[in-house]
């Protein structure tokens, strides 16, 4: 009984401490979003945003290839081969984790207003063609890090460090490319991981329900 009950404790405060992370997230990520709205591209960021914009313009190739690996092919890629792996529920939860932050990028752009690098800094101009829109967050980077927190446990630990990699070289692409800025970078990394806590604390549960509508259904088809 008192082990029971000592488990039922570390339960209740775990969960305690998840909200609080999620909660913490969100605070940021508001907080991200009140000084993107005001249009503006700071010394401190620019100077930031040039280390990487300013690298030889033969990456130019290469960081178009990179930056791809934060696009929606990444996500239609990395769903296909978890379903060919048989690992169809972490592919499932990577598609509707992926298309919710898309979402949440996308209101909140409009929400924050807040114009690409290329339209606000002089002498800066986009690398990446057909880019238009608004800058904040950074939805490569949102999408990305939200794959790459959701795919961690299922890595063996010692290729991790791809994972953190890959989210790194994507969010340099976007700078380098012009078409994101550091804050836009930061705030993409804050929503990301948001929704993956978002989604750790609740896929679960989604999952429990679908299953228990599926056990009904198939209960009501024996009925008659």
């Amino acid at each position: 009984m008192l082990c029971y009950s000592y488990i039922m404790k570390l339960q209740s405060a775990a969960v305690h401490t998840r909200t609080a992370i999620v909660i913490v997230l969100v605070v940021l990520f508001v907080l991200l979003a009140g000084f993107a709205s005001n249009g503006v591209i700071g010394t401190r960021e620019a100077t930031i945003f040039h280390w990487f914009y300013d690298l030889p313009a033969q990456l130019r190739l290469p960081m178009l290839l990179i930056t791809q690996a934060g696009s929606t092919w990444m996500v239609v890629i990395v769903t296909c081969v978890l379903l060919a792996l048989r690992k169809r529920l972490v592919a499932l939860q990577i598609l509707a984790a992926s298309l919710a932050t898309f979402f949440m990028v996308e209101m909140t752009k409009v929400m924050v207003g807040r114009p690409r690098p290329f339209v606000i800094l002089s002498g800066v101009q986009s690398r990446e063609r057909f880019v238009d829109g608004l800058g904040f967050p950074s939805g490569h980077t949102a999408v990305t890090a939200v794959v790459v927190l959701l795919l961690w446990k299922h890595v063996p630990p010692r290729y991790r460090w791809l994972l953190v990699l890959w989210l790194g070289l994507v969010s340099i692409s976007r700078m380098y490319l012009g078409v994101h800025a550091p804050l836009d970078i930061v705030g993409g990394l804050a929503l990301g991981f948001m929704m993956y806590e978002l989604f750790r604390q609740y896929w679960g549960g989604v999952i429990e329900a679908l299953k228990l509508t599926s056990h009904r259904k198939r209960l009501a088809k024996k009925r008659k």
